[in-house]
């Protein structure tokens, strides 16, 4: 997968997410970093090269591969939150946004973004495994 697909994808699920109404909380997430830094590496290398493309990505490389992987991470659930009731993936992916833009300046109070796009992430397997049925009824949800 290409740094302009992984910039592509997460452009789609973040209109995913302004749909359900999530702006605000998207335009206050680390993912709006993510966005940029993703813009800036496509832009280097289009403009550049690989080369120029290394320089930008070597600026912060924390962050350059904290947007990859992460984006990433988002942008492969996006099939799984379409297929699930708004009022139950709503409030999941609110919480999935929040958090500091590195995963080193988190503490317990502030881990709790991460911790629910796992949660997402292993719901997303469960329902690509073919557990249509459990999820769609929202139970995984409730059970906190």
């Amino acid at each position: 997968m290409t740094w302009a697909q992984i910039a592509d994808d997460l452009d789609a699920t973040v209109a995913f997410c302004d749909s359900i109404g999530l702006r605000d909380p998207v335009e206050r997430s680390r993912f709006k970093v993510y966005c940029e830094r993703l813009r800036d590496l496509v832009g280097a290398l289009e403009r550049g090269g690989s080369e120029a493309a290394s320089e930008v990505f070597n600026a912060d490389r924390v962050t350059s591969g904290v947007a990859l992987g992460e984006s990433s991470e988002l942008t492969a659930l996006l099939p799984f939150l379409k297929s699930q009731k708004r009022d139950i993936i709503r409030p999941k992916l609110e919480t999935a946004l929040i958090g500091p833009v590195i995963p080193t300046d988190e503490d317990q109070n502030s881990s709790r973004g991460r911790n629910t796009l796992f949660e997402l992430d292993l719901a997303s397997k469960l329902w690509t495994a073919g557990l249509v049925r459990f999820l769609a009824t929202g139970q995984l949800w409730r059970a906190r």
